[in-house]
């Protein structure tokens, strides 16, 4: 049997230049944003032809959305730990857990460039659930608390508006807040969502 014909699946090649191509794309979009991002721009710092990029990726949008997607375990433990302690501290929890997260710069940038993305990409507003209110909602169901859809919903508006504001809009005095200070004025009306009377009838 001839040793050197050629065996089907894909090369290995190709996998490296698929990945090449991903590591590239994840630095320009966290520096640069989805808008001034361009093919051609990844394609140079990967050292590949813009043609290749888009055999792995039909689009800047797909490729975007393959980059951003946060590895499982970001959402699972976001979850874990947001269901895990007294009701009586979510907000705290909660507070504190976003605005490290965002203010960590290995995952600011999925964040702030989803949350910029979600308006005109389909696919990075079911992203930007993934991250900011599945796991929520998950720790809610696996509780006693009532309205558990509305209640995540309400909290995931108030993380949402803190996001536009401080980390890109960056309005002051808010932007240059201490995250200690920050998640202090937040972490209340988050309680409130969480475990508060929302008279709801």
């Amino acid at each position: 049997m001839d040793e050197t014909a050629t065996r089907p699946g894909r090369r290995p090649g190709q996998n490296k230049t698929k990945a090449k191509i991903i590591v590239a794309a994840e630095a320009l979009f966290a520096k640069e944003g989805f808008d001034h991002t361009t093919i051609r721009a990844i394609a140079r710092q990967a050292g590949v032809d813009p043609a290749l990029v888009l055999h792995y990726f039909d689009s800047k949008q797909e490729l975007f959305i393959a980059v951003m997607t946060p590895p499982q375990r970001m959402p699972h433990k976001i979850a874990k730990e947001l269901a895990n302690g007294n009701p009586e501290t979510l907000g705290l929890r909660m507070a504190t857990l976003f605005v490290s997260m965002l203010d960590a710069k290995s995952t600011n940038h999925i964040v702030v460039n989803v949350l910029k993305a979600a308006i005109r990409i389909p696919g990075a507003a079911v992203l930007l659930k993934r991250i900011m209110v599945r796991p929520i909602l998950k720790a809610f169901k696996e509780s006693a608390l009532d309205h558990a859809e509305l209640r995540a919903t309400l909290a995931q508006s108030q993380l949402v508006g803190m996001v536009m504001t401080r980390y890109i809009l960056k309005v002051e005095p808010l932007a240059s807040l201490p995250p200690k200070e920050l998640i202090a004025y937040i972490a209340p009306t988050l309680q409130r969502y969480l475990t508060g009377d929302l008279n709801v009838s």
